[in-house]
């Protein structure tokens, strides 16, 4: 049987069995670009299973949570009116690709769409649409895609991505 390893490890080339590893996890805290996509990984993988089980749920709340051994967890729940800091705000529409999110800092104050979330969970709802429709991608997103790209350990841009910036041009 397969031994589970650590991920992020994992992304900067270390095979680790995850087994009583998380406190001592050299990349706990690290925020590089494959760090990062490994939290994008699960925050959506998060945000689907979250759509399946509450469908008629419009509005989610995120949270990052440490434990005692150190693992950090990822946390949805239904907003319900509530406010509680620390927290990305996701709301969705079942009948277009349109979410909008929004990260939570004070209790005190209500969330707005101008504050900027998390860069792994902006990913996560930028390149994996809370919808069944088929994803869309927007100008913005492609530039994101295309710099992301640029900035990785390999460098390439599909023809497509110049088309479609060529056409909205």
């Amino acid at each position: 049987m397969k031994q589970l390893s650590c991920r992020k490890c994992e992304g900067h080339g270390i095979i680790v069995p995850l087994k009583g590893h998380a406190p001592h996890c050299p990349f706990n805290h690290c925020l590089c670009h494959r760090c990062s996509s490994v939290m994008t990984l699960r925050a959506s993988a998060l945000v689907r299973r979250f759509r399946h089980r509450a469908p008629d749920t419009k509005t989610a709340l995120i949270k990052t949570v440490k434990s005692k051994n150190g693992n950090m967890r990822l946390r949805i729940l239904p907003k319900n009116g509530r406010t509680s800091p620390g927290g990305t705000e996701i709301n969705y529409d079942t009948r277009s690709c349109s979410s909008s999110l929004s990260s939570i800092t004070d209790s005190s104050t209500s969330s707005s769409n101008s504050s900027t979330p998390s860069p792994p969970l902006q990913s996560a709802i930028q390149f994996f649409p809370i919808s069944d429709a088929p994803p869309q991608l927007s100008l913005d997103q492609v530039i994101f895609l295309s710099q992301l790209l640029s900035q990785s350990a390999f460098s390439y841009t599909p023809s497509a991505f110049q088309q479609v910036m060529a056409q909205q041009s």
